[in-house]
């Protein structure tokens, strides 16, 4: 059993999720983090949702709502969490809202085989940096 709390980022924290909205990112430094967090906070369609454990703040979905479509920015699970179903449980929580029929992310090789274990239709966009092949998951919340 996970035990876990799911809320909204409220800003206030111990530098936790900095640290792991960091990871979840391309060349990430604390400038960039910090920026990237406050679009979250700001921006109406854009969430930060935090899993916890207690007080502590294990995992990270980011994500941008555009009508019935989910489009996933950041996912992260602190690395003493993973391999426990936590980032399955981020991804279901987000497919579970209210009016979500699909969710999508673009990511990089190393989290390809995650989308496709939760179900995700994966497809290759190609380099799209150089040396650096992209891939396009979607997953409709009907299963199909």
């Amino acid at each position: 059993m996970l035990n876990l709390t799911f809320t909204n980022d409220s800003g206030d924290d111990d530098g936790s999720v900095e640290r792991l909205l960091g990871l979840a990112m391309f060349r990430p430094d604390s400038h960039r983090i910090r920026r990237r967090r406050s679009e979250y906070q700001s921006r109406p369609r854009q969430t930060l949702m935090l899993a916890r454990r207690g007080e502590h703040v294990c995992g990270l979905i980011g994500f941008r709502r555009s009508g019935e479509r989910v489009i996933v920015q950041h996912l992260a699970v602190a690395p003493s969490e993973r391999r426990r179903g936590l980032g399955r449980a981020l991804v279901a929580r987000v497919q579970a809202m209210d009016g979500v029929e699909q969710v999508e992310a673009e990511t990089d090789a190393a989290a390809r085989g995650f989308y496709e274990r939760c179900g995700f239709l994966v497809e290759s966009l190609g380099e799209k940096h150089q040396g650096v092949e992209r891939f396009l998951c979607r997953r409709r919340t009907d299963g199909e």
